[in-house]
């Protein structure tokens, strides 16, 4: 008998796509399958730039702090809105680099599927690979990149 899919939805940071979420938890529904979701953490700061631009007058640690309050609060968000469906959610947190991070995830936890909601480009950004392209890439499982239009 084959092993059922492990399916997964991937949260960079704080900021969720409600269209991905919405797909992922459709497609699990189907099955009857628990959705894992990964919520990220970029503690490396790669999305932030610069700390000492964004937080003048403060220290990287207090930085540091503040996005991991953040962080925990979104993670509460998440168990909040997950528990209204009818699908069993099992919410897993990991600091790091996206792509790297989520691609040793998805392989170390033998994910099958990963959905990654992805903003509409515009203009010369349609040129630019997407974060979410990134992950696709570099992932060795079917990632299935939405739009958020």
């Amino acid at each position: 008998m084959p092993a059922s899919p492990k399916i997964a939805l991937a949260i960079l940071n704080d900021n969720p796509s409600s269209t991905a979420e919405m797909k992922a938890i459709e497609f699990c529904a189907a099955q009857g399958i628990p959705l894992h979701v990964l919520l990220i953490a970029d503690t490396q700061f790669a999305k932030y730039g610069y700390v000492d631009q964004l937080a003048p007058g403060s220290s990287k640690e207090e930085f540091v702090d503040y996005v991991q309050k953040e962080t925990e609060a979104f993670m509460a968000n998440a168990e909040e809105r997950l528990g209204k469906y009818s699908v069993e959610s099992v919410i897993h947190r990991q600091e790091g680099r996206y792509v790297k991070t989520i691609s040793a995830w998805t392989l170390d936890n033998e994910v099958t599927q990963l959905f990654v909601g992805q903003s509409p480009k515009k203009g010369l950004m349609k040129l630019k690979q997407s974060l979410a392209e990134k992950i696709q890439q570099a992932c060795q499982c079917d990632v299935q990149i939405i739009s958020n239009e």
